[in-house]
C-alpha cells in the first residue's frame, strides 16, 4: 500500500517590474513641455499692459534723474530679443517744443552679451524721428544733459553694430544767427571692430532731401544815424548723398554730392528751390570723390586733405564778408586738391570755368575757361612761396577773345615783373578805355 504525502507550498508573489525607460521619457517630456511653456508664458507676461506700464514708469524715472523728461510706450519680444518704443517724446527745457519725437524705435540687444553683463546692441532702427537742437556758446541749450568727463582718453567702442534712421527731420539753431533744417534724412551706420584695443571703425551712408540754412548777420547802414540792420541769407542744398568711412586717424569720403542755390536776394524768405538751371548764377554744386582727411596729430589743429573736388558757387558770396566790394557771376573749380595748413594756399591741379565775372562796376570777363595749377614754387630762391600757373586760359571779354598762355602768378608776393608773367593774344576786343599791361613782360605780350 502506497502512501502519498501532498506538500502544499505557498504561491510565489509576482513582483511588478518598473518600466524605467518609459518613466524617464515621461520626465523628459514634462521638462521639455515646461521649458517650451516658459517663453510663451514670459512672452505673454511681458505683453501684459501692467508690465509695460511698469517698465515705462521705471525707465522714465531713471531718465528724469538725468534731467530728461520722456514719454513712450514700451514693448518687448523674446524671439528675437528686442525692445520696442512707440510714440517717443522727449521734452526740451526751453519750452519751445519737444527735443525729440519718433513714431517707432527698435533695439535688438545680443542675449549672450547681456547675460555676460555687457551692453551690445546688434541693431537699432528709428523711424520718422524729429530732432530740435539749440546750441549756445557751443553747448546744448534745450536739454539738461551733462555728459561725464573722462580723464582717460579711451578709444571709442561702439555699443552697436548697425544703426538705421529713416525719414528723419533735424532742426538746428546756433547762437540765434544760424538756423538749419534738414528734411527726408535717411542714414545707415555700421560699426566694425578691428581688434580689442583699437577704436571702432564706422561706415556711414547719409541721404538728405533738402537742407535749408538761414544766416542772420548785422549790416552796417550807409547812414551813420541809422542803427545796424539784420540781413538774412536763405541758402539751400538738395539731394545730398554721402558715403563716409571713419577710421582711427582719418576720414575717407568715398563720395559726397549735392546741389542747390545761394541766396542773392536781399528780401526775406527767398529760398531758390532745387530746380535751378545750369546757367543760373545762383546755382551751387559740391562734390567730393575718394577724398582722404587725415586727422591732425596731437599738438596740431589742421587736418591734411587730399582728394578730388568739384565746387561751383556764385562769386557774389564773397560780398558777404565785410569790406569786400560788390561782385557778380559764378565760378566752377574741378580737380585734385591737397590742403595741409591754414597758413598756406592749397595745391590744386584741374580746371576753372567762370561766367559773368564782375567786380564793383568793372566787368572782368563774360566767360573764363582753362587749366589751373596751384603749387609750391620750385625756385630754391623762393622757398615756401607758391605759384599759380595756367598753360592756356581763354577769356571772352568786351565782345572779343583774349588767350593767355604760360601764365605764372605768385599771389603771395608783392607786385613786380616776376610776380606776374604771361603771353597774351587779344582779338576783336573793344577797349573803351586804354588798358595797361604793366605787370606783363613786354617781350611776351602779343596784341592782334
Amino acid at each position: 500500500m502506497r502512501s502519498s504525502i501532498a506538500t502544499h507550498l505557498p504561491a510565489r508573489r509576482k513582483t511588478k517590474r518598473i518600466a524605467w525607460g518609459r518613466a524617464i521619457a515621461r520626465v523628459f517630456c514634462f521638462l521639455f513641455a515646461f521649458v517650451g511653456l516658459v517663453p510663451v508664458g514670459v512672452a505673454a507676461l511681458v505683453r501684459a499692459p501692467f508690465v509695460r506700464d511698469m517698465i515705462s514708469r521705471e525707465t522714465a524715472k531713471l531718465a528724469k534723474k538725468e534731467g530728461i523728461v520722456a514719454r513712450y510706450d514700451v514693448g518687448l519680444s523674446l524671439v528675437p530679443l528686442a525692445v520696442e518704443l512707440r510714440n517717443v517724446r522727449v521734452e526740451s527745457t526751453d519750452g519751445q517744443g519737444p527735443f525729440l519725437e519718433a513714431k517707432h524705435a527698435l533695439a535688438k540687444p545680443r542675449l549672450f552679451a547681456l547675460m555676460a553683463g555687457t551692453l551690445d546692441i546688434d541693431q537699432i532702427e528709428v523711424e520718422s524721428p524729429k530732432v530740435r537742437v539749440v546750441l549756445k556758446n557751443g553747448e546744448l541749450a534745450n536739454l539738461n544733459v551733462k555728459l561725464p568727463e573722462s580723464k582717460e582718453k579711451k578709444p571709442f567702442r561702439a555699443p552697436f553694430n548697425v544703426v538705421s534712421v529713416s525719414d528723419g527731420v533735424v532742426d538746428l539753431v546756433v547762437d540765434d544767427f544760424l538756423h538749419v533744417s534738414l528734411d527726408e534724412v535717411d542714414a545707415d551706420l555700421a560699426a566694425e571692430e578691428i581688434d580689442s584695443v583699437s577704436a571702432s571703425e564706422l561706415e556711414i551712408a547719409v541721404r538728405v532731401g533738402t537742407i535749408k540754412s538761414r544766416w542772420r548777420r548785422q549790416v552796417a547802414p550807409d547812414d551813420p544815424k541809422r542803427v545796424e540792420e539784420i540781413d538774412a541769407e536763405d541758402d539751400m542744398l538738395c539731394e545730398l548723398d554721402a558715403r563716409v568711412r571713419v577710421e582711427k586717424d582719418k576720414v575717407i569720403v568715398r563720395r559726397f554730392t549735392t546741389h542747390g542755390g545761394a541766396d542773392l536776394d536781399p528780401a526775406g524768405d527767398t529760398f531758390t528751390g532745387c530746380s535751378l538751371p545750369n546757367d543760373d548764377k545762383r546755382r551751387v554744386e559740391v562734390a567730393l570723390h575718394q577724398t582722404t582727411i587725415v586727422l591732425p596729430p596731437e599738438g596740431k589743429k589742421f587736418p591734411l586733405v587730399d582728394g578730388r573736388v568739384l565746387v561751383r558757387a556764385p562769386i557774389a558770396l564773397a560780398s558777404r564778408a565785410p569790406g569786400v566790394p560788390d561782385t557778380d557771376g559764378w565760378v566752377k573749380l574741378e580737380g585734385e586738391l591737397k590742403f595741409s595748413s591754414p597758413d598756406e594756399l592749397p595745391d590744386f591741379k584741374g580746371s576753372i570755368l567762370a561766367r559773368g565775372v564782375r567786380v564793383d562796376h568793372y566787368t572782368i570777363a563774360q566767360e573764363l575757361q582753362g587749366d589751373l595749377i596751384l603749387r609750391k614754387d620750385v625756385d630754391p630762391k623762393r622757398a615756401g612761396s607758391q605759384v599759380l600757373e595756367s598753360p592756356k586760359m581763354s577769356i571772352r571779354m568786351a565782345d572779343g577773345d583774349v588767350t593767355l598762355s604760360n601764365v605764372k602768378v605768385r599771389p603771395l608776393e608783392p607786385a613786380s615783373a616776376d610776380a606776374l608773367s604771361a603771353t597774351v593774344d587779344v582779338k576783336s576786343v573793344d577797349f573803351i578805355k586804354p588798358v595797361s599791361y604793366t605787370h606783363l613782360r613786354a617781350h611776351e605780350t602779343v596784341l592782334d
